[in-house]
C-alpha cells in the first residue's frame, strides 16, 4: 500500500495516478491500494483492514519520499498509536 499522510485531495489524486501509471492497474483498484489522506482516513482504513483480517501490510518504497522520515515519523506519532 502507497502511504501517505495529507488533507490535499490533489497529492492523494496525484498519489493514485502515479500507482495507476508505474504499475498499470485502473483508477479504482489502484485506489484501494492507498493508505492515503487524513490521519483520520488512515486510522479508518487500517481499522476496516484490521477488522478484515490484515495484521500486516506492506509499503513499498518506491512510492515513499526521498527522505521519508517525516511522513514515517507522522505516521508513527499520530496514526499508530491507535492501534497499539
Amino acid at each position: 500500500m502507497a502511504l501517505l499522510i495529507t488533507d490535499d485531495r490533489a497529492e492523494v489524486a496525484k498519489l493514485a495516478t502515479t500507482v495507476m501509471r508505474r504499475m498499470g492497474y485502473s483508477e479504482p483498484f489502484a485506489r484501494d491500494l492507498l493508505l492515503a489522506g487524513s490521519v483520520g482516513e488512515v486510522r479508518d482504513k487500517l481499522d476496516r483492514l484490521r477488522e478484515a483480517g490484515v495484521d500486516m501490510l506492506f509499503l513499498p518504497t518506491f512510492f515513499l519520499p526521498r527522505d521519508p522520515r517525516a511522513l514515517l515519523d507522522r505516521f508513527l506519532s499520530e496514526v499508530a498509536p491507535a492501534f497499539r
